[in-house]
């Protein structure tokens, strides 16, 4: 056991050197204690512990990541970041990002089509090892982009720029004609208005194409005037 001596906080910052001089054994055994890749002696474990906490030891994560050629990082990209709806997906993402030992980074882009280029490229160029990407506004540069940079992506509701990518979709339409098949035959109502989401948007524009099939299905107008933007 290193005495009170051995293990005071050396001046300008502790090395993995002084971490092991400190608990009597190898550099190589000070990493293994700290990164858990390989089982140690539960007395050397606890001695190199004490000594890093002694010692205020941190780790250089930055030089580590960089010898394993990967960051630990995942990106998550949505159009917004207020809401149960996005809330629930950071959640869900995170715990599964965590239980495979990588963090999150979370970016929002206030739903405007030329903030996601800008974040897609401050993501991908090197800091994170994998991105999950929503943008409904989707500009036709971004999935070519990623391509080329060869970073694993994921696209929440993919749009016609990013088909044939990995994608986790909504069945937009089916849900709105659904709600809107409700409201006809649960209610009888007939005039129906919709309020569409921004031009250009992915989802909305789905939701839109299975509000206008319920509606003609059941052999109702939808009045220009039915319709607004929202």
């Amino acid at each position: 056991m290193a005495d009170s001596a051995a293990l005071a906080p050396v001046s300008g910052g502790a090395t993995i050197d002084d971490v092991a001089s400190a608990s009597g054994v190898s550099t190589a055994t000070v990493s293994r204690v700290l990164t858990r890749t390989a089982r140690v002696n539960p007395a050397t474990g606890a001695r190199v512990r004490a000594a890093v906490r002694s010692l205020r030891y941190a780790p250089n994560v930055s030089a580590r990541r960089l010898k394993r050629g990967r960051t630990e990082m995942l990106g998550i990209v949505l159009p917004d970041l207020a809401g149960e709806f996005f809330s629930e997906l950071i959640r869900g993402a995170d715990e599964a990002a965590d239980a495979r030992g990588y963090h999150l980074l979370v970016a929002g882009t206030h739903n405007r089509r030329n903030d996601v280029e800008e974040t897609v490229r401050l993501l991908a160029g090197g800091r994170v090892d994998g991105l999950i990407l929503m943008a409904p506004l989707l500009p036709p540069t971004v999935a070519p982009l990623l391509r080329e940079l060869s970073v694993p992506t994921v696209y929440l509701s993919a749009t016609p720029a990013s088909l044939g990518d990995e994608s986790v979709l909504v069945d937009n339409a089916a849900g709105m004609a659904l709600a809107t098949e409700h409201l006809i035959r649960a209610h009888g109502h007939q005039k129906i208005a919709l309020l569409t989401g921004l031009p250009g948007h992915f989802d909305a524009a789905q939701r839109r194409d299975g509000f206008h099939r319920a509606m003609a299905a059941a052999g109702l107008a939808v009045p220009p005037e039915y319709e607004a933007e929202g």
